[in-house]
C-alpha cells in the first residue's frame, strides 16, 4: 500500500494515522465475527454487567403414523457478562517523528501497536477456553494436523449438531503440516497463503473456515488449537463515553464489524509532542458448552 508522505500540522495527517491504525486493527480482529457478538451504541464504562442470549441447539422430530405434527420451540439462553476490560494503546510523536513519510510511521508505531492491542483482545478471549467451560477435547500434535484429523474433527463437530458456520483456529506450526499434507482438496495445496488464513478468506476445509492465530494461550491445559460455532463463545463491547478534551478531539469509530473503539488524539504543549491514543470496553463469556472442540497438543 502506497502512502502519502506526511506534513506537520495538518489535520489530515492525523487523520491517516487514524484510518491506517483501524484498518490494521481490523485486519487483526477479523475473526471475531466468527463468535456470537453483543455490540450496541449505549455508552458505558469498566465493570458494567451486561446480558445477552445465544440460542440453543434444536433437534428434529419423527413423525409417527398416527401421531400429529408438533412445533418446537426456539429458545434463547441468557448468558451475564461484565466488561471487565479497558484496554488501549498510546504512542506519542514528536515533531521530528510526525515529518517522517506515513510508510515509516506504519511500519514503526501503527501496525506494532495494532497488533499489540488485537493480541490482547484475542488472548483475554481464548482465556475462556478450558476443559471447565469446554469438555470436548482431541489430542493432535503439531505434526498430526492432516487432513485425516481434521476430517475426524470435522465429523466430531457434526454429532454435535453444529449448524452454521464451523471455524477451525490454529497456529501457523499447525497449519505447517496441513499445507504439506499430499491430500489437500483441489486449490488448497501447498501454494496456500498465510495471509489467507489469517484473514480467513480462503474458504472451506473439510467444511471448515480455517483461521491461521498464533496467539492461542495453553491455558495451562496444552491447548493448541479449537473449532468453534456461533453460540461457543461470546464477546460484547460498548462504546466508552467521549469526553472534551482542551488540545485535541476524541471520537467514537467502529469497525465493519461493529466493534466501537474511543480514539483521542491532543497536543502536549509540555512535552512538544501529539499523542494518539485508541481504547476497546469489552468482555468475554463461554456460552454453550458444546459449541467449542478443543484440540490440544498432548
Amino acid at each position: 500500500m502506497t502512502l502519502p508522505n506526511n506534513t506537520l500540522g495538518q489535520s489530515t495527517t492525523y487523520d491517516i494515522i487514524s484510518q491506517t491504525f483501524i484498518a490494521a486493527l481490523t485486519a487483526k480482529l477479523t475473526l471475531l465475527e466468527k463468535f456470537t457478538q453483543d455490540f450496541s451504541n449505549d455508552v458505558a464504562t469498566k465493570g458494567a454487567g451486561i446480558v445477552t442470549r445465544i440460542p440453543t441447539v434444536p433437534s428434529a422430530s419423527t413423525k409417527t403414523s398416527t401421531g400429529s405434527y408438533s412445533s418446537t420451540a426456539a429458545t434463547l439462553t441468557d448468558v451475564s457478562l461484565t466488561l471487565s476490560n479497558l484496554d488501549y494503546v498510546q504512542f506519542s510523536l514528536s515533531a521530528a517523528d510526525m515529518a517522517k513519510s506515513m510508510v515509516n510511521l506504519e511500519e514503526t508505531f501503527i501496525q506494532p501497536f495494532a497488533f499489540a492491542l488485537a493480541k490482547t483482545v484475542q488472548t483475554n478471549i481464548f482465556s475462556a477456553i478450558t476443559s471447565s467451560a469446554f469438555s470436548n477435547t482431541v489430542v493432535i500434535p503439531a505434526s498430526g494436523f492432516n487432513v485425516v484429523n481434521i476430517i475426524a474433527l470435522e465429523a466430531s463437530c457434526d454429532t454435535l449438531n453444529w449448524g452454521g458456520e464451523k471455524v477451525l483456529l490454529a497456529p501457523a506450526t499447525y497449519w505447517q503440516t496441513t499445507k504439506q499434507d499430499p491430500y489437500l482438496l483441489k486449490g488448497f495445496k501447498n501454494d496456500i497463503k498465510d495471509q489467507a488464513l489469517e484473514d480467513g478468506t480462503i474458504g472451506k476445509l473439510e467444511g471448515f473456515t480455517c483461521i491461521r492465530n498464533n496467539v492461542i494461550p495453553t491455558n495451562g491445559q496444552n491447548l493448541a488449537a479449537f473449532a468453534v460455532n456461533k453460540g461457543g463463545l461470546i464477546f460484547a463491547s460498548r462504546p466508552l463515553p467521549v469526553q472534551a478534551n482542551a488540545y485535541g478531539t476524541q471520537r467514537i469509530v467502529t469497525l465493519e464489524s461493529g466493534l466501537p473503539v474511543l480514539y483521542s488524539q491532543y497536543y502536549d504543549p509540555n512535552q512538544g509532542c501529539q499523542t494518539f491514543r485508541w481504547e476497546v470496553l469489552y468482555g468475554w463469556a463461554s456460552g454453550d458448552g458444546s459449541r467449542v472442540y478443543r484440540v490440544t497438543s498432548a
